[in-house]
């Protein structure tokens, strides 16, 4: 499909985005009608999309709206990671990889949440922390403590606060994605 994006300025090849019909101009997460992925820049507002996901009793037209949290033109997303950033089988933590993910599509990770903060990405606690296996994770009660304390500086400045599972939806992924040796990213790559 060709998708006009307003401006293709730093918009990266493999950004997933979500279709919604062109009557909801603030669609809920769930409405979306698919998801296409793009995977080239056909001018200076025109890119070319592939199709990953579509409703089968809702399809996708001509019209329909596009959204991502992901990407704006000219400015990069600032993400903060809090809590247990975990999506494979492995007892570690992952937030190398997702930060690849977020620099992949031209955002940056920080370390703290501050006024320019686009989205908080909360982990939450180590599954294995509830078998009681918190020395195995490296997970401490002072990551805790940090993780609360970045979660109330997001509700008190308005920031969005999304789960990882939310987040790796967001990224076109899912927890299946991943393996304890490679990363499939958007479109199998």
């Amino acid at each position: 499909v060709l998708i006009d994006v307003g401006s293709t300025a730093s918009l990266p090849r493999g950004l997933v985005k979500n279709v919604f019909a062109p009557s909801d101009p603030q669609p809920p997460i769930g409405s979306r009608k698919g998801v296409i992925e793009v995977i080239d820049i056909e001018g200076p507002s025109l890119a070319r999309a592939r199709l990953r996901k579509q409703a089968t009793r809702d399809p996708l037209l001509a019209g329909d709206g596009i959204a991502t949290s992901l990407w704006a033109p000219g400015r990069a997303l600032e993400t903060v990671f809090v809590g247990f950033m975990q999506v494979d089988a492995d007892a570690g933590q992952d937030q190398d990889t997702l930060t690849r993910l977020v620099q992949r599509y031209g955002g940056t990770v920080e370390p703290a949440v501050s006024p320019a903060t686009d989205m908080v990405v909360d982990g939450g606690l180590p599954r294995i922390a509830a078998a009681g296996l918190d020395k195995a994770s490296g997970w401490r009660a002072a990551d805790e403590k940090r993780r609360e304390k970045q979660l109330a500086e997001a509700r008190r400045l308005g920031i969005r606060v999304v789960g990882l599972d939310r987040f790796l939806d967001m990224m076109g992924l899912d927890r299946e994605s991943f393996d304890a040796t490679s990363l499939a990213g958007p479109g199998g790559r």
